[in-house]
């Protein structure tokens, strides 16, 4: 029996049979609530899928404005310091969790998504006329990041509340967003700023955002009657002396793994439009780059997150992440452009999986959905200071090699299998046989 297949109830003649095998040291209890195939969990899923196209879309098409910045809006800035754009948007959006995960468990995704859609109107009108680096950082940077964290808290811990059997086929699907945003926006972006120039690209793209955010608004909301049970439910818990632990062994593995993972998985969303042209690529040819990426994601998403629900989440995800690493060791030996195509794909695959898979396991070994919010809160806060820094540094490899991406690939390459190793060891932790072996 896989430890990580998802927990259906259990007939009271097969308790002492079902202690006999490994499972998660935190259940998952079953579904507070209406059945997955309810109306309302069926929209709430809906709303998700626009808001993951509005935010995680926008977030990894951020490779085309990368190589226009360095190219034209920001020539005299060097690559590495324009990449802090992109990676201040996910360190914000993923260190945001520390306080929406709880605001989430307290009030809901209502008054957090809300607020969020004004800002990230707000964020692109204000880049539109921006004219310097830092102008860009705090608005495209950390004003659409945090708007980004406003929406993508309240989506994931909705949308997890309402399924349990069929988790990682909702998550997976709902993600598809990024995928179909992630080549949405790029192409979009590169007709607008041939035809409209940089101003106007970003207006039409919050106007655009702005109708997207508003259905989403209407159609994501949690489970009311989990609405500020938290608490209660912690101290009941603690009480029983099964209280939520951030220290348990399982979380503090998984979470450890992802902070690595996070630390490279990004750098080729940023830079494979440069790599191509390096390569020989035209400039519109290699802007396409990232919407092939994001179209690899989008099988990686939609059928990974199938396949978890019957091979075990942690399962796949360690496989993805091995995955991801080997595949994007080989980005060197990529010089046409038939074969960075092909990497796109497979690396999109692989590692687009790994943006919908994370929430899902931890949502497994969470011990009560009210407080799914706060412990991937606490996950991807920890996980966004890689995020921080990665990109950056890839870019400072890429100038201390004169353009050679051999040291950004090795590095990228080194901190996602690195981290592999802490989600395999965190997929084994309670396997209680497998322990025994040593």
């Amino acid at each position: 029996m896989d430890l990580d297949a998802p927990k259906t109830e259990t007939p009271a003649v097969e308790v002492q049979i079902q202690q006999l095998e490994p499972e998660p040291a935190l259940p998952t209890p079953p579904p507070v609530g209406p059945p997955e195939s309810s109306p309302r969990s069926i929209l709430a899923a809906i709303g998700g899928f626009f808001v993951f196209f509005t935010t995680f879309g926008m977030l990894t098409s951020f490779g085309k404005f990368q190589s226009y910045y360095q190219t034209q809006y920001l020539r005299d800035t060097k690559p590495a310091t324009i990449s802090w754009i992109g990676s201040v948007q996910f360190f914000t959006l993923f260190v945001s969790g520390l306080l929406l995960g709880p605001l989430f468990d307290k009030y809901g995704a209502r008054r957090l998504s809300v607020p969020g859609t004004l800002l990230y109107v707000l964020a692109l009108m204000l880049a539109s006329i921006s004219t310097k680096f830092w102008h860009l950082l705090l608005t495209q940077g950390f004003m659409l990041g945090f708007a980004c964290a406003l929406h993508f808290y309240p989506t994931t811990a909705s949308v997890s509340q309402r399924f349990t059997t069929h988790r990682g086929l909702a998550m997976g699907l709902v993600a598809t967003g990024s995928s179909i945003g992630g080549i949405v926006w790029p192409i979009m972006v590169d007709s607008l700023l041939k035809k409209t120039g940089f101003g106007w690209t970003m207006r039409i793209c919050g106007f655009f955002a702005l109708a997207l955010l508003l259905i989403a608004n209407f159609l994501v909301l949690e489970l009311k009657q989990l609405r500020g049970t938290a608490a209660a439910a912690r101290a009941k818990m603690q009480a029983e002396g099964t209280a939520l632990k951030f220290a348990e062994p399982r979380y503090v593995l998984f979470t450890t793994g992802f902070f690595f993972v996070y630390f490279g998985l990004f750098i080729p969303y940023y830079y494979l439009p440069t790599y191509g042209m390096e390569r020989g690529m035209s400039s519109s040819m290699a802007a396409y780059l990232v919407a092939i990426l994001n179209a690899g994601s989008f099988i990686g998403r939609a059928g990974i997150g199938y396949a978890s629900d019957r091979l075990g989440r942690f399962n796949m995800t360690a496989a993805c992440s091995i995955l991801a690493g080997i595949i994007l060791a080989c980005l060197n030996t990529a010089t046409q452009a038939p074969s960075i195509i092909a990497f796109a794909v497979f690396y999109g695959v692989f590692s687009g999986a790994l943006l919908s898979l994370p929430p899902t396991c931890l949502a497994q070994i969470t011990p009560h959905p009210s407080m799914i919010g706060v412990k991937l809160g606490v996950a991807m806060a920890v996980c966004s200071l890689g995020l921080l820094t990665g990109s950056p540094i890839g870019g400072a490899l890429l100038t201390r090699m004169h353009g050679d991406f051999s040291g950004l690939i090795g590095f990228a390459t080194s901190v996602i299998l690195f981290g592999s190793v802490f989600v395999l060891a965190a997929r084994f932790t309670a396997d209680k046989k497998f322990l025994k072996a040593f």
